[in-house]
């Protein structure tokens, strides 16, 4: 619902449809959560990591432990 309804109506609401719309496509092409988390496996300085869903999933917070 955030993410195909709300933002949409925000943007247009303050003229910013494209903008809004760029935002709803590269978020949608992030990797997210745990696909994210599997990418920074990767990094050596990572010795532990987990992630916060908010708002429902429409974002995440992170949390990497780096040595």
């Amino acid at each position: 619902f955030m993410m195909n309804k709300f933002i949409p109506f925000i943007g247009k609401l303050f003229n910013f449809k494209s903008s809004y719309k760029y935002l709803i496509e590269s978020s949608q092409k992030f990797p997210s959560g745990k696909e994210f988390l599997e990418i920074t496996t990767n990094i050596e300085e990572v010795k532990a990591s987990e992630y916060k869903p908010v708002f429902g999933g429409i974002c995440y917070i992170y949390v990497l432990d780096i040595e």
